[in-house]
């Protein structure tokens, strides 16, 4: 079973204006520039853009000329290929929830943002950049800037 990507992004959209609509109706917490809707919102307006630009590349290809219907792997390939990303991811998810605590949010995220990556067909050294980068920028929007405790785990001694 597939997809059009035309209504996969046209869904996440709406689920995207749904999430946004919802978050408003969250009470503001006083003495804060930012209320529990802060977060909620910048994921809806996430999923909106994505779920548009999903939905543009599946206008986009369909008004490309499609393939012959001989070259088309059999549908059974492509089912079993679909769902091995998905499955890669939930347990990259799973073994980040797992890792958290005894490795702590540092090592954890390295892992998991590498191991998604490569999932995607990222190169090594690409998986590997973005990682330390996605890890940084996650520290120091969290742990910093909101003052949200991350665990050390491992690297405890090091923390700050």
């Amino acid at each position: 079973m597939q997809i059009d990507d035309r209504l996969l992004g046209l869904l996440l959209v709406a689920f995207g204006v749904a999430v946004f609509l919802v978050a408003q109706t969250f009470p503001m917490m006083a003495g804060l520039a930012y209320g529990p809707d802060f977060f909620p919102s910048i994921a809806a307006v996430g999923m909106i853009v994505c779920g548009a630009l999903i939905a543009v590349s599946g206008v986009v290809r369909a008004r490309a000329v499609t393939p012959p219907a001989a070259a088309a792997p059999p549908p059974a390939a492509r089912f079993g290929a679909g769902l091995a990303r998905p499955a890669i991811l939930c347990l990259v998810v799973i073994a980040f929830a797992v890792l958290l605590g005894p490795l702590g949010f540092h090592i954890a995220a390295l892992l998991a943002v590498g191991a998604a990556a490569l999932t995607f067909g990222a190169h090594p050294l690409t998986a590997a950049t973005l990682a330390v980068v996605a890890s940084i920028a996650v520290h120091a929007v969290f742990y910093s800037l909101l003052r949200v405790p991350l665990p050390w785990g491992v690297l405890t001694p090091y923390a700050w």
